[in-house]
């Protein structure tokens, strides 16, 4: 009957051991499935902020800022200069009239005819501030030249590298997992 009660024993120490030992892996389970939620849940706000990143190191850059706000100012200032040569031909027609002065549209027209017809010099020194004003967007927006491309490879190479560490943080939780399922 002792040896009986022993057996029985051990069986029970068995089973209890057993038992707190798979507890214990379910804890780990369950430990292991929250870390890997985690880490894909990071990976995914890697993704998402990517593009915020960009946009926040592009808006620092007082170049590029200049030319995202004045880009829609600087084509109507071209739209005006335009306006301004084709107003300064119809002047010199319209004084040369019995003449027929054949007049081209370009600058050159405030060139030949700004020193003979007042109204013509005026409308050029409206084009010469526009001018001025269209360089000075031209030179900037020379500095920023590829600047955006960099900075997406940049922000891409950083995602790239943390999305990569995060993977292997998966692999190796999933090896472990896989470890205790056996």
């Amino acid at each position: 009957m002792n040896d009986t009660k022993k057996i029985l024993m051990s069986v029970a120490m068995f089973i209890i051991a057993m038992h707190g030992a798979g507890a214990q892996s379910v804890d780990e389970l369950s430990d292991i499935n929250a870390q890997i939620r985690q880490a894909r849940d990071r990976i995914e706000t890697v993704r998402l902020h990517r593009t915020k990143f960009i946009k926040k190191k592009l808006e620092r850059n007082p170049d590029y800022r200049y030319v995202v706000e004045r880009s829609a100012e600087i084509n109507k200032l071209r739209l005006e200069n335009e306006r301004l040569i084709e107003r300064a031909c119809d002047i010199v027609r319209r004084k040369n009239r019995p003449q027929t002065v054949l007049v081209v549209k370009s600058p050159m027209v405030f060139m030949l005819y700004s020193s003979k017809y007042t109204e013509v010099g005026l409308l050029h020194s409206s084009y010469q501030f526009n001018r001025r004003q269209i360089e000075l967007y031209e030179r900037r927006l020379e500095k920023i030249n590829g600047l955006e491309q960099r900075v997406k490879n940049h922000y891409d190479s950083i995602m790239h590298a943390e999305i990569d560490r995060h993977q292997l943080m998966i692999d190796s939780l999933l090896t472990r997992k896989m470890q205790l399922v056996k």
